[in-house]
């Protein structure tokens, strides 16, 4: 995977541009995901200050349901092992708010801590 894929899935994870802009750029370049061997890690840590940047109304829960769906299906990233479940349950959770109900503060502070159980 090259240099510039890697960067945009770093973007990604870390929610550095808006999801609209990153899923085009994923798009662009999707041919360059290819190569699984050479992947990004998302760890718990960036999974819980994602959402401490939407509970605290940086980032919108609408934009963190579409970041979610986003990370849930892309090809390169790799969840942070000893995690791995975890992640990708609040992943679900956070993607799906229409099977899963409303995103609340209260709902994402629930999520966080089932992160740390």
């Amino acid at each position: 995977m090259d240099q510039y894929v890697k960067k945009i899935l770093k973007d990604l994870i870390d929610l550095n541009a808006p999801i609209s802009k990153l899923n085009h750029l994923l798009y662009e370049n999707r041919e360059k995901l290819v190569d699984i061997e050479d992947q990004v890690l998302f760890t718990r840590s960036q999974l819980v200050h994602i959402i401490d940047q939407t509970i605290s109304g940086k980032i919108s829960k609408e934009d963190l349901s579409t970041w979610a769906e986003t990370l849930e299906a892309q090809d390169g990233i790799a969840y942070e092992e000893q995690y791995m479940q975890k992640i990708a349950d609040i992943l679900f959770l956070l993607s799906t708010p229409e099977i899963n109900g409303e995103l609340t503060n209260q709902k994402l502070e629930e999520y966080k801590s089932r992160l740390y159980e």
